[in-house]
């Protein structure tokens, strides 16, 4: 008895899409919620969801860091997006060797939410992690600080969608914005979902026009009624004179 391994392969073709640059012009805290304690544990965290206006960064983990770093007189909020369903990509690795810039993304953001949980409503932060109270407010949109009165310039020079897998006729993917942002695990089968996540319209308008492709639908279908993943394909659209340099972040 022969046994056959059937291969489904998808080949990978680029469309072009329109210049889309993200705008940020304020950034906002939202949607504190207290975390259960895990066993043995006793000091509180919360998750909370970082908003960019266009998109939203949700499920940060925030809590009281029990070390003091020099020169603090209190504990500082310690905050961890490895759960987010948001990736900030645009590491200092990426530019070894090569001219970086001045700070990246991830630094600019993470610098706005400590103005806030470490510096202006650090008390009432406190408070919330320590269970003294059990609602915060979100915060106002603001603009942080190191911004000097800007918005922040997010350069879109291609979007892909990658990592596909099914599960109960329902297909997810992860969806590289440029450069800069993957968006975790998003519904792309039976239809795209982008609630709470995607706000820009262009965006979602560009991620539809690649899921209507009809190779990247048969990918789709295919692990949706196999319950199946494909590691090995991307489905991407680029911009005119897309290049791999990664374009900065930048004020305007």
């Amino acid at each position: 008895m022969w046994l056959v391994w059937l291969s489904y392969e998808v080949v990978r073709k680029d469309i072009r899409m329109k210049r889309i640059v993200l705008s940020v012009p304020t950034i906002q805290l939202k949607n504190f919620m207290q975390r259960k304690l895990p066993a043995g544990k006793t000091q509180q965290s919360a998750w909370i969801d970082l908003s960019l206006g266009c998109l939203s960064m949700n499920g940060i983990s925030i809590e009281i860091d029990d070390h003091l770093f020099p020169g603090e007189s209190w504990p500082h909020v310690s905050h961890n997006d490895a759960m987010a369903d948001m990736r900030l990509i645009d590491v200092p690795i990426l530019h070894h060797g090569k001219r970086s810039p001045k700070k990246f993304l991830y630094e600019y953001l993470a610098i706005g939410m400590n103005e806030f949980i470490n510096g202006t409503h650090y008390e009432e932060v406190k408070k919330f992690l320590n269970g003294e109270v059990d609602h915060l407010s979100d915060s106002e949109p603001f603009k942080p600080e190191v911004w000097k009165g800007k918005s922040l310039r997010i350069r879109m020079d291609f979007i892909s969608v990658y990592g596909i897998s099914g599960r109960d006729g329902i297909v997810r993917a992860h969806i590289k914005l440029g450069h800069h942002i993957v968006l975790w695990d998003v519904q792309v089968y039976p239809t795209l979902k982008t609630d709470n996540v995607i706000f820009d319209e262009r965006v979602i308008k560009e991620i539809k026009k690649i899921l209507a492709r009809k190779r990247t639908r048969e990918a789709l279908r295919y692990c949706a009624l196999n319950k199946s993943f494909n590691y090995e394909d991307k489905f991407t659209s680029r911009m005119p004179g897309c290049k791999k340099k990664i374009p900065p972040v930048r004020f305007y």
